[in-house]
């Protein structure tokens, strides 16, 4: 049974609802080899916890870390994430990695760098990827907050970041229309009224030009949502604020709202964020662009935001009653909270629930939530992401997830609760099906 599904899974295709990987020559422009390859990876958010540092495992590639580091991790998710990744890409165990035997790994993926389109012909080969969703923005202001060191959202937006520097720290991935569709990454439009954000603006959404109150900003909003619909790449809209801020938006006034270009206040820079929020729901619906909510607890080992009950995804209750046709996209499970993802599936047609990150996190939990899952919602909800950097993780969060679901319709079908067909069909329908129904792709 476990055989069938598994080959029935690749023949039909695998759709990635989420990932950051952009095109093989945008990586060969970054010259990636192992160490680049190793910070791009999960394993990279138990550096800290495994009582290292950074600066010693990459500034100083020192192999005494890399052993302490892969040695402690070895029983971990992430770490059989990238050990399967890379066996399947290159024939290479990790578990055989000491010492400066590093060398011979980081000749492998530096050759497969060099290869022009080594990565989706692996993902091609390996799990027949189809099609996906690139998280397509990388924007300075957010990720400048959770790496500076501090907690508090509200005095970083009104005290550090206007006289901060983060223009480095905005980019796009480009899209490889062969593999993927993008969702654009929204965030930079909730804190617009920020004059030094404007870069972010320009970049992903279009020319600002002059914008000093709030008629100006929504006009300004209102032809970047145009631009977005027109572009045949974007299917969907993605938020990472929940890593920052609770993810609770009540409704505000445009008055309210107004008041952050006269007075920055943390009241008056929530009051624009959660008027937004509500702006960008309706402009979502309007545009046929799936919203895509980051859920759940945001990456440790970053030097702040950590997961709380104010990233649980039963947050955004109030907010999706009052948008009922704006279709939401929950990320990740909203891990560890994901019993509260399968009530919200089950209660609202228009959410969906998103697997991306759940393969690396914890397979055991990944069990769980599944089983959850399963009972409570609706087949055609649930969507698997990988939401990684690099084909080869990539290739490991599938062949993880493909297990943990093939493991509890296996179950269902030992139980006569399901055919092997109709098993075979819920199985294709998370790695594809709905996928391609709900981005129409």
């Amino acid at each position: 049974m476990k055989e069938l599904l598994n080959k029935t899974i690749v023949e039909r295709g695998v759709v990635d609802a989420h990932h950051h990987m952009g095109t093989h020559e945008q990586r060969r422009q970054r010259d990636v080899g192992f160490w680049k390859w190793l910070k791009s990876s999960y394993l990279t958010q138990l550096v800290v916890p495994c009582g290292l540092t950074s600066d010693r495992l990459f500034g100083q590639r020192d192999p005494t870390a890399l052993e302490s580091l892969l040695d402690r991790t070895r029983a971990t998710t992430h770490y059989q994430c990238a050990r399967l990744g890379l066996a399947a890409a290159f024939g290479y165990e990790l578990n055989e990695l000491r010492g400066d035997s590093w060398q011979d790994l980081d000749r492998l993926i530096r050759d497969a760098t060099q290869t022009d389109d080594w990565s989706i012909e692996l993902l091609r080969r390996e799990i027949n990827l189809v099609d996906g969703v690139l998280d397509k923005h990388v924007g300075g202001t957010l990720v400048d907050a959770m790496t500076c060191g501090t907690h508090d959202w509200y005095r970083y937006i009104t005290e550090m970041r206007p006289a901060r520097e983060v223009a480095d720290k905005s980019r796009q991935r480009d899209v490889d229309s062969r593999f993927t569709h993008a969702s654009s990454k929204i965030d930079s439009l909730l804190y617009g009224h920020l004059p030094c954000a404007r870069d972010e603006l320009d970049l992903f959404f279009g020319p600002t030009g002059r914008i000093d109150d709030l008629d100006a900003y929504i006009a300004y909003v209102g032809q970047a949502f145009a631009r977005l619909e027109a572009d045949p790449h974007t299917v969907a809209l993605k938020t990472a604020i929940g890593d920052v801020r609770r993810i609770h938006y009540p409704v505000v006034s445009a008055g309210q709202a107004a008041l952050v270009f006269q007075n920055r206040t943390p009241q008056t820079v929530c009051d624009f964020e959660n008027f937004m929020m509500h702006s960008i729901c309706d402009l979502a619906a309007q545009h046929r662009l799936v919203f895509q909510f980051h859920t759940g607890m945001g990456p440790n080992g970053l030097g702040g935001y950590i997961a709380d009950d104010d990233a649980n995804p039963a947050l955004l209750t109030s907010l999706i009653l009052e948008h009922p046709h704006t279709r939401f996209d929950l990320m990740h499970a909203g891990y560890p909270h994901w019993r509260e993802s399968a009530m919200m599936a089950a209660r609202f047609p228009n959410v969906y629930l998103n697997l991306s990150w759940c393969s690396l996190i914890s397979t055991a939990d990944l069990h769980h939530l599944l089983d959850s899952w399963i009972d409570q919602v609706p087949a055609h909800k649930i969507i698997w992401g990988s939401d990684c950097a690099y084909a080869e993780e990539t290739v490991g969060a599938f062949l993880l997830c493909r297990r943990a679901l093939v493991d509890r319709l296996e179950a269902r079908v030992s139980d006569g609760i399901l055919t092997a067909e109709q098993a075979a069909d819920y199985a294709t329908n998370v790695f594809c099906n709905n996928a391609r129904g709900l981005f129409g792709i």
